[in-house]
Protein backbone atom coordinates (compact mmCIF):
# COMPACT_ATOMS: atom_id res chain seq x y z
CA UNK A 1 0.00 0.00 0.00
CA UNK A 2 1.37 3.25 -1.51
CA UNK A 3 0.23 5.00 1.91
CA UNK A 4 1.79 2.56 4.29
CA UNK A 5 4.33 4.05 7.17
CA UNK A 6 7.86 2.64 6.89
CA UNK A 7 9.09 0.46 10.06
CA UNK A 8 12.32 0.34 11.40
CA UNK A 9 13.12 -3.19 13.42
CA UNK A 10 16.18 -2.76 16.11
CA UNK A 11 17.34 -6.16 17.34
CA UNK A 12 19.30 -6.78 19.97
CA UNK A 13 21.53 -9.75 20.42
CA UNK A 14 24.33 -10.91 23.35
CA UNK A 15 24.96 -14.69 23.33
CA UNK A 16 21.54 -15.71 21.95
CA UNK A 17 22.43 -17.75 18.91
CA UNK A 18 19.33 -20.11 19.79
CA UNK A 19 17.10 -17.93 19.25
CA UNK A 20 18.22 -14.72 17.10
CA UNK A 21 17.90 -16.26 13.28
CA UNK A 22 13.90 -17.25 14.63
CA UNK A 23 13.68 -13.16 15.76
CA UNK A 24 15.25 -12.14 12.42
CA UNK A 25 13.23 -14.61 10.68
CA UNK A 26 9.80 -13.13 11.75
CA UNK A 27 11.15 -9.33 10.93
CA UNK A 28 11.61 -10.73 7.46
CA UNK A 29 8.29 -12.23 7.31
CA UNK A 30 6.39 -9.36 7.53
CA UNK A 31 4.54 -8.87 4.22
CA UNK A 32 4.23 -5.17 5.01
CA UNK A 33 6.36 -3.65 2.24
CA UNK A 34 7.84 -0.76 4.15
CA UNK A 35 10.46 -2.52 6.96
CA UNK A 36 14.18 -2.48 7.50
CA UNK A 37 15.95 -4.63 9.98
CA UNK A 38 18.20 -3.85 12.00
CA UNK A 39 20.61 -6.43 14.59
CA UNK A 40 22.99 -5.49 16.56
CA UNK A 41 25.16 -7.66 18.91
CA UNK A 42 27.20 -6.99 22.15
CA UNK A 43 30.18 -8.97 21.43
CA UNK A 44 28.34 -12.72 21.70
CA UNK A 45 31.21 -15.75 22.00
CA UNK A 46 28.80 -18.25 21.23
CA UNK A 47 28.46 -17.92 17.30
CA UNK A 48 25.69 -15.48 17.11
CA UNK A 49 27.74 -13.36 14.90
CA UNK A 50 28.69 -16.29 12.51
CA UNK A 51 25.11 -17.48 12.77
CA UNK A 52 24.50 -13.39 12.06
CA UNK A 53 25.65 -13.50 8.67
CA UNK A 54 23.17 -15.64 6.87
CA UNK A 55 21.47 -12.75 6.94
CA UNK A 56 23.75 -10.33 5.47
CA UNK A 57 21.94 -8.47 2.22
CA UNK A 58 18.45 -8.62 3.89
CA UNK A 59 19.48 -7.64 7.66
CA UNK A 60 21.67 -4.66 8.51
CA UNK A 61 24.72 -6.03 11.09
CA UNK A 62 26.47 -4.36 13.77
CA UNK A 63 28.81 -5.75 15.93
CA UNK A 64 29.96 -4.44 18.79
CA UNK A 65 33.16 -5.36 21.60
CA UNK A 66 30.93 -5.14 24.69
CA UNK A 67 27.64 -4.67 26.28
CA UNK A 68 28.58 -1.16 26.97
CA UNK A 69 29.54 -0.53 23.37
CA UNK A 70 26.52 -2.22 22.14
CA UNK A 71 24.23 0.79 24.05
CA UNK A 72 26.09 3.20 21.88
CA UNK A 73 25.66 1.54 18.82
CA UNK A 74 21.74 0.72 19.60
CA UNK A 75 21.79 5.05 20.16
CA UNK A 76 23.55 5.55 16.70
CA UNK A 77 21.01 2.71 14.88
CA UNK A 78 18.19 4.38 16.38
CA UNK A 79 19.15 8.16 15.18
CA UNK A 80 20.28 6.77 11.70
CA UNK A 81 16.91 5.54 11.04
CA UNK A 82 14.01 7.40 9.08
CA UNK A 83 11.33 5.20 9.74
CA UNK A 84 7.69 6.10 10.86
CA UNK A 85 7.45 3.33 13.61
CA UNK A 86 10.09 1.93 15.46
CA UNK A 87 10.49 -1.27 17.80
CA UNK A 88 12.75 -3.09 19.26
CA UNK A 89 13.19 -6.49 19.83
CA UNK A 90 15.17 -8.96 22.00
CA UNK A 91 16.86 -11.85 19.96
CA UNK A 92 14.33 -14.31 22.05
CA UNK A 93 11.33 -12.09 21.01
CA UNK A 94 9.59 -13.04 17.80
CA UNK A 95 6.80 -11.01 15.71
CA UNK A 96 3.20 -12.45 14.43
CA UNK A 97 3.33 -12.57 11.46
CA UNK A 98 0.62 -10.26 10.68
CA UNK A 99 1.94 -7.61 13.80
CA UNK A 100 3.70 -4.62 11.33
CA UNK A 101 0.19 -4.42 8.56
CA UNK A 102 -1.36 -4.04 11.92
CA UNK A 103 0.47 -2.03 13.35
CA UNK A 104 0.34 0.49 9.85
CA UNK A 105 -3.45 0.81 9.96
CA UNK A 106 -3.43 1.66 13.38
CA UNK A 107 -0.38 4.34 12.95
CA UNK A 108 -2.53 5.14 9.71
CA UNK A 109 -5.48 5.68 10.38
CA UNK A 110 -5.32 6.73 14.51
CA UNK A 111 -3.24 9.79 14.63
CA UNK A 112 -3.96 10.19 18.28
CA UNK A 113 -1.72 7.16 19.11
CA UNK A 114 1.82 7.48 19.64
CA UNK A 115 3.01 4.13 21.19
CA UNK A 116 0.95 0.95 21.14
CA UNK A 117 1.44 -2.71 22.25
CA UNK A 118 -0.16 -5.41 21.42
CA UNK A 119 -3.00 -6.99 24.49
CA UNK A 120 -2.84 -10.56 23.83
CA UNK A 121 1.15 -12.15 24.98
CA UNK A 122 2.48 -15.12 22.99
CA UNK A 123 5.19 -17.59 23.21
CA UNK A 124 6.75 -19.81 21.09
CA UNK A 125 7.24 -23.08 21.95
CA UNK A 126 10.45 -25.54 20.33
CA UNK A 127 7.86 -27.10 18.45
CA UNK A 128 6.85 -23.71 17.06
CA UNK A 129 3.41 -23.87 18.46
CA UNK A 130 1.82 -20.24 19.47
CA UNK A 131 0.81 -20.44 22.91
CA UNK A 132 -1.38 -17.11 23.71
CA UNK A 133 -1.45 -16.09 27.55
CA UNK A 134 -3.62 -14.04 29.46
CA UNK A 135 -4.92 -10.67 27.73
CA UNK A 136 -3.31 -7.53 29.13
CA UNK A 137 -6.10 -5.60 30.95
CA UNK A 138 -4.20 -2.11 29.97
CA UNK A 139 -1.95 0.36 30.91
CA UNK A 140 -1.71 3.33 32.53
CA UNK A 141 0.90 6.21 33.34
CA UNK A 142 -0.23 6.44 37.16
CA UNK A 143 0.09 2.76 37.51
CA UNK A 144 3.43 2.04 35.82
CA UNK A 145 5.40 4.59 37.94
CA UNK A 146 3.45 2.87 40.96
CA UNK A 147 5.48 -0.27 40.05
CA UNK A 148 2.20 -2.38 39.05
CA UNK A 149 4.07 -3.16 35.65
CA UNK A 150 7.76 -4.02 37.63
CA UNK A 151 8.35 -7.22 38.90
CA UNK A 152 9.52 -6.13 42.62
CA UNK A 153 6.78 -3.65 42.85
CA UNK A 154 3.90 -4.27 46.20
CA UNK A 155 0.94 -4.28 43.45
CA UNK A 156 3.26 -5.90 40.56
CA UNK A 157 1.00 -7.61 37.75
CA UNK A 158 2.75 -8.21 34.59
CA UNK A 159 5.95 -6.63 32.67
CA UNK A 160 5.75 -4.31 30.27
CA UNK A 161 6.98 -6.96 27.02
CA UNK A 162 9.55 -4.99 24.88
CA UNK A 163 7.98 -7.59 21.80
CA UNK A 164 4.88 -5.85 20.49
CA UNK A 165 5.66 -2.46 21.57
CA UNK A 166 5.90 -0.12 18.64
CA UNK A 167 6.00 3.93 18.34
CA UNK A 168 5.90 6.93 16.50
CA UNK A 169 9.45 8.30 15.34
CA UNK A 170 7.88 12.13 16.69
CA UNK A 171 7.62 10.16 20.37
CA UNK A 172 11.15 8.94 19.88
CA UNK A 173 12.26 12.40 19.10
CA UNK A 174 10.04 13.97 21.70
CA UNK A 175 11.52 11.73 24.70
CA UNK A 176 14.96 12.37 24.00
CA UNK A 177 15.99 9.94 21.22
CA UNK A 178 18.26 7.69 23.07
CA UNK A 179 18.29 4.58 25.47
CA UNK A 180 20.22 5.67 28.53
CA UNK A 181 23.66 4.73 28.18
CA UNK A 182 24.07 4.69 31.68
CA UNK A 183 21.99 1.71 32.71
CA UNK A 184 23.62 -1.23 31.36
CA UNK A 185 20.44 -3.53 31.83
CA UNK A 186 16.50 -1.81 32.12
CA UNK A 187 17.12 0.78 29.25
CA UNK A 188 13.82 0.12 27.72
CA UNK A 189 11.68 0.26 30.79
CA UNK A 190 13.53 4.16 31.24
CA UNK A 191 12.35 5.01 27.83
CA UNK A 192 9.00 3.56 28.26
CA UNK A 193 9.15 5.93 31.72
CA UNK A 194 10.21 9.03 29.02
CA UNK A 195 7.36 8.23 26.59
CA UNK A 196 4.47 8.17 29.76
CA UNK A 197 5.51 11.69 30.47
CA UNK A 198 4.04 12.51 26.47
CA UNK A 199 1.53 9.87 25.19
CA UNK A 200 -0.67 6.90 26.75
CA UNK A 201 0.20 3.56 25.91
CA UNK A 202 -2.40 2.38 23.60
CA UNK A 203 -3.78 -1.53 23.93
CA UNK A 204 -4.86 -3.49 21.20
CA UNK A 205 -6.59 -6.60 21.83
CA UNK A 206 -4.42 -8.72 19.74
CA UNK A 207 -1.29 -10.41 19.68
CA UNK A 208 1.68 -8.72 17.94
CA UNK A 209 4.28 -10.57 19.00
CA UNK A 210 6.27 -12.72 22.11
CA UNK A 211 8.86 -14.37 23.01
CA UNK A 212 10.27 -17.98 22.83
CA UNK A 213 9.31 -20.16 25.35
CA UNK A 214 12.68 -21.03 26.75
CA UNK A 215 14.37 -17.56 26.10
CA UNK A 216 15.60 -16.10 28.80
CA UNK A 217 13.26 -13.14 30.37
CA UNK A 218 14.41 -10.21 32.27
CA UNK A 219 16.83 -11.39 35.31
CA UNK A 220 17.17 -9.86 38.51
CA UNK A 221 19.62 -7.23 37.66
CA UNK A 222 17.22 -6.13 35.22
CA UNK A 223 14.11 -5.41 37.79
CA UNK A 224 17.24 -4.08 40.76
CA UNK A 225 18.47 -1.22 38.15
CA UNK A 226 14.38 -0.74 37.22
CA UNK A 227 13.24 -0.29 40.65
CA UNK A 228 16.44 1.56 41.64
CA UNK A 229 15.86 4.11 38.50
CA UNK A 230 12.15 4.90 40.00
CA UNK A 231 12.80 5.49 43.34
CA UNK A 232 15.86 7.46 42.19
CA UNK A 233 13.56 9.91 40.29
CA UNK A 234 10.65 9.62 43.41
CA UNK A 235 8.50 8.21 40.76
CA UNK A 236 7.86 4.97 43.06
CA UNK A 237 7.56 4.16 46.45
CA UNK A 238 5.13 3.08 49.14
CA UNK A 239 2.25 5.33 48.58
CA UNK A 240 -0.04 3.80 51.36
CA UNK A 241 -3.08 5.86 49.86
CA UNK A 242 -2.75 4.30 46.48
CA UNK A 243 -2.04 0.72 47.85
CA UNK A 244 -5.38 1.05 50.00
CA UNK A 245 -7.22 2.14 46.87
CA UNK A 246 -6.33 -0.67 45.18
CA UNK A 247 -6.92 -3.38 48.01
CA UNK A 248 -10.80 -1.11 48.22
CA UNK A 249 -10.99 -1.19 44.47
CA UNK A 250 -10.43 -5.28 44.21
CA UNK A 251 -12.78 -6.23 46.99
CA UNK A 252 -15.38 -3.36 45.62
CA UNK A 253 -14.82 -3.22 42.26
CA UNK A 254 -18.29 -1.08 41.36
CA UNK A 255 -16.68 1.32 43.13
CA UNK A 256 -14.11 1.11 39.97
CA UNK A 257 -15.33 3.92 37.91
CA UNK A 258 -15.24 6.28 40.39
CA UNK A 259 -11.63 5.66 41.51
CA UNK A 260 -9.58 3.57 39.16
CA UNK A 261 -7.01 4.32 36.94
CA UNK A 262 -8.35 4.66 33.06
CA UNK A 263 -6.17 2.59 30.35
CA UNK A 264 -6.84 3.64 26.52
CA UNK A 265 -7.35 0.44 24.33
CA UNK A 266 -8.07 0.48 20.47
CA UNK A 267 -9.81 -2.09 18.19
CA UNK A 268 -10.36 -2.38 14.36
CA UNK A 269 -13.30 -1.98 12.45
CA UNK A 270 -14.78 -5.03 10.50
CA UNK A 271 -13.04 -3.99 7.61
CA UNK A 272 -9.54 -2.81 9.52
CA UNK A 273 -10.39 0.68 7.48
CA UNK A 274 -10.48 2.25 10.44
CA UNK A 275 -10.01 2.04 14.09
CA UNK A 276 -11.72 3.38 17.48
CA UNK A 277 -10.41 4.34 20.98
CA UNK A 278 -11.82 3.90 24.05
CA UNK A 279 -11.41 3.86 27.31
CA UNK A 280 -11.21 1.17 30.14
CA UNK A 281 -10.91 1.75 34.13
CA UNK A 282 -7.95 -0.68 35.81
CA UNK A 283 -6.52 -1.21 39.82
Amino acid sequence: MADSPSIEIVVSCLNQRQWIGAAIASVLAQSSPRIRCHVVDGGSTDGSQEALQEFAGRAELYFCASTEQQVETLNRVFTQTQGDIMAWLDAGDRLCPWACDTVSTVFRNCHSICWLIGGIPVQWTRSQFVITQNPLDGFSHDTFLRGRNLKSGPDYRYALPRAGIFWRRALWEQSGASVKTSLAHAGDFELWTRFWRHSDLVTLKLPLGGAASDAPPPDQEYWNEAARFLRRDDAFGINWLYHARARLLRLAPRLAPRFATRARFVRLTVNAEDCVTYWRTIV
